[in-house]
């Protein structure tokens, strides 16, 4: 060929990538790259913001644990409902062990129970830290 046809090939390489980035449905159009970040970008900015906020406030992290220990506690699935019995002498009443409550109907609900109250007993602590916040924040 020429001393010029591996020039020219590539000049026709590079007229080729910018029509692809002229080009508004290409992966590479230049719009695109300029202002919608890769999702690398984004999940290391994340992180940057969070290891600058764990630094800055660390009872953030605190609280985000004794969440998760609130909430993740293990409850048993099926547990046994406590029996209340009376053992009756005989009589008017009859006699033999008579149930007096019976616990049963409630031990499907007992993990939404148990989370209520375990949130119920934890409020007074978070309001006391909200209003804390501020000289643990600026000590």
């Amino acid at each position: 060929m020429g001393v010029l046809a591996e020039p020219i090939a590539e000049l026709g390489q590079g007229i080729g990538r910018i029509i692809d980035a002229l080009n508004p449905a290409s992966e590479n159009f230049f719009l695109k790259a300029a202002f919608i970040p890769s999702p690398d970008f984004m999940m290391n900015y994340v992180t940057e913001i969070k290891e600058e906020l764990d630094q800055k406030m660390g009872f953030i992290a605190q609280i985000r644990e004794f969440l998760g220990n609130i909430f993740g506690a293990v409850i048993e699935p099926d547990p046994v409902p406590p029996k209340f019995e009376i053992t009756l002498p005989g009589g008017k009443w009859g006699q033999g062990k008579k149930q007096i409550i019976d616990f049963s109907m409630f031990a499907t609900y007992r993990p939404f129970i148990i989370n209520f109250f375990r949130v119920l007993l934890w409020i007074p602590f978070l309001m006391k830290l909200y209003r804390r916040l501020p000289q643990l924040v600026y000590k």
